[in-house]
């Protein structure tokens, strides 16, 4: 049996998928980041973090699928740490949907509170200078591909600043 969480807030919304949306907000510098988080849990002792997943996946694949989510997981726990002044633990899960029964858990510490805030900072900054880099192993991933196959940033045909499409 599942552990219960005694809650004391939780912060959410509904929606038609019936999953409690979160929506975070966190002024940094001069700039704000901003989240969609599936579930946030709050307790006397730590604030849990929940992301659901719908993909289709052997049980097998749990872990190294949930790896790709990390990131996500780390930038939610970052914002959700500065919110509440990080005074409590904050665990992270990614639970597919298809196995509910074997969530990944993650614990977010200091370490991850180092790195998050220095690729953060590395992330605005190449913003502002306009250099990006394409991540191509992630393009069958990638919503701007196109058939999630190739990039779009190679294909002369597609200018995302082009005025004449």
């Amino acid at each position: 049996m599942p552990y219960e969480y005694p809650i004391k807030f939780v912060a959410f919304l509904t929606v038609q998928s019936q999953l409690a949306i979160c929506k975070v907000y966190l002024k940094q510098e001069d700039y704000y980041l901003f989240g969609i988080l599936d579930k946030l849990i709050i307790d006397d002792e730590r604030i849990l973090i929940v992301d659901f997943k719908t993909d289709s996946i052997d049980a097998e694949e749990i872990q190294s699928k949930a790896k790709k989510y990390l990131p996500q997981l780390k930038f939610y726990a970052y914002i959700i740490s500065r919110l509440f002044n990080k005074k409590k633990n904050i665990e992270c899960r990614v639970i597919f949907t298809k196995h509910p029964e074997q969530p990944f858990k993650f614990e977010y510490d200091n370490q991850s509170d180092d790195e998050m805030k220095s690729g953060i900072t590395k992330m605005i900054r190449s913003i502002r200078m306009n250099e990006y880099t394409a991540n191509l192993d992630e393009c069958s991933y990638c919503i701007f591909s196109d058939n999630h196959s190739n990039c779009i940033k190679k294909n002369p045909k597609f200018n995302l600043f082009s005025t004449d499409q």
